[in-house]
Formats: structure tokens, sequence, C-alpha cells
């Protein structure tokens, strides 16, 4: 056999027969890195684990890391109103399903079970448990589209349930949903509309105007342009409700339309339907279209209705709707519904005591709605104790303010603020309350004048950790009743509901084994492991060392890295070139940009490409901090390119440190905003060798009304936009850069002609640039075939110019000499 450092080193072998010319431009076959890569991406992934309500069952769903080009970049796209569709599925063109699923007791019985009568060969988009935990819903996308199936627990048998295919709501991606307190689905079809897509053959100039309304907006992409676009946006968005029962007697709830929401009522007596409308807007995504929000029976006749005009949002991270917006049941009582209103408008730069009001309509619907509760911020969540109490949660994003208000719901009588944080760094951390489902019904965890808090704090060693704390509201102070503790990483699932009941389920994970199942008494301490999955990545997780750094800004900052390196890659007559990733974050409070994030227990389940180029040789330092820090009033992007550059020389600095790495042999890598990030960093400072930049954007001009974090446009702060656009400044460039970009890219702000354009003027300019174009791929990556490519292409242009020689000639981890 290979001597293992052999075996390590082979990470660095990539194919040398492709040169990079001075001037190419042509197609390039997909490259792959050394074998061994491509093994360690095929590894299985660790399941996804479902509890049954009755906490009996664990449903075990198994995916691929990847998609294969077959899976995702061939199908055929359609980008509609913000809406990507997969023209041959029905379904959003970003949809991840599921390859295989299983199912075990919960109790120490290791044994799983199949499920009988699916296909051989299937794709689980969506599953959900019935309320009673007998039966399972599946939504699996078959040849033609997708289908609804149910699965009974009892005989751990599959059955189709209804012949037709699936449609999906636009907000939610919702398919289908269990009616409480009946054993029966409602679901999203697709109408009968015929096979072929409407031809509007009439083409008509498309006007667009304004007058004098002030309305600013982001740069969308995939807007609705011409009437043919809104013919085929019709087609493929049009739903039907449906309603099947378990003997599979189908009928129609409601009328057809476009539907963005869907959700029956605890009680299953109403379902609430958010209908889009026209006229639609060739400027905006179908979120800010005129809707209607249904209120339907149990016969599928309107109750109720609320009309709600087109959406006009304010700039602003503290900006909301005009309009009322997050309709949701109140989900402790049977059908009552809720929505929140903007006071001010949703502009946050007008002066107002009052921001948000909370508004409740109880069924019937036959009275007006009743004020519950306002707030001098945005609202942002409402939890229900009871009848007589709830906590509103409320937000202010520019001060990082979060407060949790306790009120009375019956007289809407504020009765205290439990608590006043901010929201930045994990010490402050005000926790997540812990709720518990009944039917329909779910309500937070009350017992003895206490909530239960599931939040991450701070131990003696700095290190994150989850704790379950009990809040009592009256005296406003927490009890913590566990903490997670070495050698593992646990925090809380569900709790199991009984009277007098302290039983909890908690997943578990280590460095070596990945999460699994444990129910924890905490009044005696027993416990019993439920799930026994195993590690998978012990070839990446035994060979990667890790290292958290902590070191500081020039200026007393303090900054985080986490530091990957081959151990075998570590040679006594040559340092490292090394990697830094990083994404600007800004701050108000220079504290917390060094916070921990971080625990030692933690299982690495990922296979990020800094870790896979870890493996390949590299030293790199991931999830740098790189924060923006606005100070004595100034907005941080005032001091952006500053900051970037102090963040750099300090990471740069404790590379070197570490006594592995060569600082004359640094590179910068990023993605989105972290490519903007690179591209200024290699314009601005000359810290870096080379950089590579994913998805970024170059030109800032083209983003006139705000980018990222920065709320002020264009017109306000021209020398701002001019001063960090890479694009204006390409003149500067002195190092090479590697740009990647998805053509499919959907996120505002970086369309895929932002790297084709800095590309163009990086070439016009004669600066060395490669374009690296990823077809079928989105603004995040996930064809196989892309990521094994990117591979290949990042090492490539690293070795090119750090001049490093390829490593050992070795391919596959089974290889021998």
């Amino acid at each position: 056999m290979m001597q293992r450092s052999a075996i390590i080193m082979l990470f660095s072998v990539f194919l040398w027969s492709v040169s990079f010319s001075g001037q190419a431009q042509n197609s390039l076959a997909y490259q792959k890195p050394a074998r061994a890569l491509e093994e360690l991406i095929n590894l299985p992934t660790e399941p996804v684990m479902s509890l049954s309500p009755d906490r009996r069952i664990i449903l075990l769903c198994s995916y691929d890391r990847f998609l294969s080009s077959s899976q995702g970049g061939e199908r055929r796209t359609v980008t509609l109103a913000g809406v990507k569709f997969d023209t041959h599925s029905n379904l959003p063109a970003d949809k991840s399903w599921y390859t295989a699923i299983s199912f075990k007791y919960a109790n120490r019985d290791s044994a799983t079970y199949p499920i009988k009568g699916l296909p051989a060969h299937f794709q689980l988009v969506d599953y959900k448990w019935s309320y009673d935990s007998q039966h399972l819903g599946l939504a699996v996308l078959e040849e033609k589209g997708v289908r609804l199936w149910v699965v009974d627990i009892k005989t751990r048998k599959a059955r189709r349930i209804y012949e037709g295919y699936l449609n999906f709501s636009l907000v939610e991606e919702e398919l289908f949903a269990w009616l409480p307190q009946e054993k029966a689905i409602v679901f999203a079809a697709i109408p009968d509309r015929g096979q072929a897509e409407p031809m509007v053959s009439s083409r008509k100039p498309a006007i667009y105007e304004n007058d004098r309304h002030t309305l600013p907006q982001r740069t969308y992409q995939g807007l609705l342009k011409s009437e043919a676009d809104e013919a085929l946006f019709e087609y493929y968005a049009t739903t039907q409700l449906k309603k099947v029962d378990m003997k599979g007697r189908v009928s129609n709830i409601g009328k057809s339309g476009i539907i963005a929401s869907f959700a029956p009522s605890p009680d299953g007596k109403y379902l609430k339907v958010h209908y889009v409308k026209k006229p639609y807007s060739y400027t905006l995504t179908f979120h800010r279209f005129p809707s209607d929000i249904v209120i339907l029976g149990r016969n599928g006749k309107e109750v109720a209705k609320k009309e709600l005009p087109a959406v006009i949002r304010p700039l602003g991270r503290d900006a909301a709707y005009q309009v009322p917006r997050d309709f949701a049941w109140r989900t402790d009582v049977g059908a009552t519904l809720t929505w929140v209103e903007a006071k001010d408008g949703g502009d946050p730069k007008i002066e107002s005591r009052e921001r948000d009001q909370l508004w409740a309509w109880q069924a019937p619907f036959d009275k007006v709605p009743r004020l519950l509760q306002t707030s001098s911020l945005r609202a942002e969540t409402t939890y229900w104790v009871n009848d007589s109490l709830a906590i509103m949660v409320e937000k202010w994003w520019t001060n990082r303010s979060v407060n949790w208000l306790l009120f009375n719901p019956l007289t809407g009588r504020t009765l205290d603020t439990l608590m006043v944080s901010g929201n930045q760094g994990p010490t402050i951390d005000p926790g997540v309350p812990v709720q518990v489902k009944t039917a329909g019904l779910k309500k937070l965890l009350f017992q003895d004048g206490s909530i239960f808090l599931s939040r991450k704090t701070q131990n003696e060693k700095g290190e994150v950790v989850p704790v379950l704390e009990k809040f009592h509201l009256t005296r406003k102070r927490s009890d913590e009743i566990w903490r997670s503790s070495a050698p593992y990483y646990e925090y809380p699932v569900a709790f199991e509901n009984g009277p007098g009941s302290m039983t909890w389920i908690m997943a578990r994970q280590s460095r070596t084994i990945p999460n699994n199942l444990v129910r924890l008494d905490l009044e005696n301490l027993h416990e019993e492991v439920l799930t026994y999955n195993s590690d998978k990545l012990s070839l990446l997780n035994t060979s990667l060392v890790k290292k958290e750094l902590s070191f500081l800004r020039s200026d007393s900052i303090p900054l985080r890295a986490t530091l990957y390196y081959n151990k075998d890659s570590v040679r006594d007559d040559r340092l490292m070139g090394c990697l830094i990733y990083a994404y600007p974050l800004d701050y108000i409070r220079p504290a917390d940009a060094g916070a921990v994030t971080a625990n030692p227990y933690r299982y690495e389940a990922n296979l990020s490409l800094q870790k896979l180029l870890a493996l390949s040789g590299y030293a790199v330092l991931d999830n740098t901090s790189f924060p923006i820090i606005g100070r004595k009033g100034s907005h941080p992007n005032d001091t952006y390119l500053e900051q970037i550059e102090l963040n750099a020389q300090a990471a740069i600095r404790a590379a070197g440190k570490t006594g592995l790495i060569d600082t004359g042999k640094v590179a910068v890598i990023g993605h989105s905003y972290g490519a903007f990030m690179v591209a200024n960093l290699l314009t601005h400072t000359n810290l870096f060798k080379t950089g590579v930049a994913l998805s970024g954007a170059y030109n800032r001009s083209l983003t006139p009304f705000g980018f990222q974090r920065e709320y002020r446009t264009y017109w306000e702060e021209q020398a701002l936009y001019h001063r960090l656009s890479p694009l204006q400044n390409a003149d500067k460039l002195a190092h090479p850069i590697l740009l990647f970009h998805g053509e499919l890219d959907e996120n505002p702000g970086t369309h895929y002609s932002q790297s084709e354009q800095y590309f163009a003027a990086l070439k016009g300019l004669g600066k060395t640039v490669r374009f690296v174009s990823l077809p079928g791929e989105p603004h995040s990556y996930g064809l196989r075939a892309s990521y094994l490519h990117i591979l290949w292409e990042v090492d490539h242009w690293l070795r090119k110019h750090f001049r490093e020689d390829p490593a050992l000639k070795a391919s596959s981890w089974a290889d021998e000499k």
C-alpha cells in the first residue's frame, strides 16, 4: 500500500495538459481534479431526520450532495415575475429533493424499515406527517411531473392518491398540507390547461411610465416584459386547490388562480389563500402585485376577503410594505387570522412612536378586525402562550435592537418588556422559545409561570454552547436547566409533552460522529440513543487539521478565522501557499466583529470548496472575519476600502504567525459580496498574489438604489459608488483575478452581465484575467460537474501564480504502489 503521506498528497494532482493561453477564448470540456477528490464528493450524506408528531417514528431521508447534469443543468427553465420555473416538473427550478427514505422507531433498536410501493427510482420533493402520525404525505417527482402519494405507517406501504400533477404556492413553495381534525390533504394541483404553452402572436410596444411618484427598487431579474410573458406566467403559476381524503375522493376548493400561499386554520375549518391578481407589473416581482387574502370554508366557498393594492416598499433595511403584511393564523386557537400593518407607511425615515400594529380577525369573520398590539420597532414575530398571554418580538436593524414585549391578547394591553438586547454576537442571543404542538395547535411550552428558551451562550473557554433555560415571565429571570458539554455538541429538537414531563429529544454530534437523536430525561438524567448515523467523511476529517485563530486588527478590532490544512502537506523544506476566504459584514459595535461562533465538538459535515482546497495542499483561512464598522455616526461603507485592507493585513499576519504559511503566496477568495471584496482588494492593495471571485457585482452604478447593507442611493453618494466599483477602477487592478459566474444567476444585483462587463474591461486594459462561465448554474452552484471543474480551475490558477509544481502523480484513495 502507499504510505499515508503519499495517499494524502494525491489531492494536489490535477490535469496539466490544458494551457492557460494569454488571449484564449474557447469552450473547455468539464475538467476534474484528482479522482480522490471526486470520490469524496460522491460519498453519501448524513440523512435528514424527521420526528413524527407523537415522537414514536423517525423518518430518514437521503439526498445527493450535488446534482448531475441530467438532474439540473439540462432542464429547461423560464423566469417570470421573479419566479424561475422548471418547465418539465412545474417546480421551482432550484427545488431540491431526496433520493431515498426509510424510517425507524424512536427507541434503542437500530433496525430501519423501507417504504414499500414507491417507484424503484424516485425523487422526493416534499413530505409531511399527518397530525395523528398515522400517515405520511409525499410529493414524488415522476416522469411527467409531481404526484401526491400517501404512506400508511402501520403497513409501511405507499400509494398514489391523486393521478393528476401538483403545482406550488409561489411564496412558501407549498405543494400540500394536512387538514387538522380530519384525515385529508389540501394540495395545489395543475388545472386542465392543455399540453402546449400559450402562444401570443401579436407583439405590442410595452409602455413604462412614471408620473412624479418616487418608487425606488432593487435590480430584479426575470421580470415580465410582454403579454406573452403574462400568458406564460399564468400558464405555469395558475393553481387549483383540491382536497383528497384517504379513500381518494377529490374535490375542488375555491377558484383557480395564481396562489402565493395557502394554509388551513388550526381547527381545519377554514383555509387562508393568498391570490395574486392583475394588473401585473413589468418592473416588480410578483410579491408586489395586487392580491387578495381570501378565507374559504370547508365547502370551498368564500367566507371573507381582504383586498391588497400593489405593494410599495421604501428603501432601507428597516423598511416594510405599506400594505398589510405577514398574514398568518394565530396558532393557539381554532381560527383567528392575524397580520401586521405599518403605521409609518413602511418608511423608516419617518419619525413615528408607533411603527407597526398587530391585528386579529376571529372566525366566523362577521365582525371588524381587532387591534391586538402596537410596536415602536418593526414587528418580527408573535409567540402565543395562552388566551391571555403572548410575546411579540420587535426589531430595528439600524441599531441592532431586539425587544420582547409581553401582552394580553384579550385586552391588547402591554404587560411588560421581557428583554431588551442587540442581535449581534452569541453572548446576547435571546434564544428561541420552545413550542409544543397538539393536533393543529401550536403554543409555547409554559410551566409554573415560565417559558423555555433554547439559545446559545459562551462557556468559560469562550466557546459557543447551546443551553436550555426556564424563563419566568414575572421575575424576568432565566434559570439554566441544561447545557451541552464536551465531548458533544447538542441542542434541543423537541419536547415530549406530558404531565410533569421533562423529557426532551436532543440532536447530538461530536467531532467524529454526525447528528443523531437522543431522548434525554432531565429529571433523572436518563438517556436513550435513538439513531446511529455514522461518519461518512472520516477520510476528510482525519486528514484535515482545524485550528481556530484569534487575532487583532491594527486598530485593536478582534478578528477570527478557521485554519484548515492537510497535515501531510506540512514539509520542512517549504511553507504552504495560503487562501483566505471571507465575506464582509457590517457592525455597529467593534466587539461583535470577532465574536466566537464556533464549538470544537461540532461535526464537519460539509464538503466546502475551502476544505477540498486545503486537502489539495493549501492552507486555508476559512470564514475570516472581515468586519466593516460604522463609527462616530459614519456609515460603515464610508471607510470600506480602508477596513477591508486592515482586515486583510491582520489575516495575513495571523497566517504568518502559524509558522506554516508563506505570506508571499497568499490569495483571496469570495462569493457574491465576497467576490466584490476580492476585486477591491486586488485593485486597491498589494497584499495578494491573486484572487478568485465567484458570482460578484463589480459595477455599482448598476445597483443605484443600494447594495448589500448600503441604503444611500447612487445619486446621494456618487463618489462612494464610483470609489467602491471595481469596474470603474479596473485600470488600477495590479494582480491576476479568476472570475466565475453562473449563467442563470437570478440574484438581485449580481447579474451575469456584471462578470461579462468586468472581464471585457480588464481584457481591454491588458490585465491578467480568466472568466469561467458556468452553464445551468444560478447564484449558488449545485451541479457536480461545475463543482469539480471549479476545483480544477482554482488549483490550476493558484499553482500558476504561486509558481508551484504539481505533487505526486496519484489519483485515488485506492491507488497502490
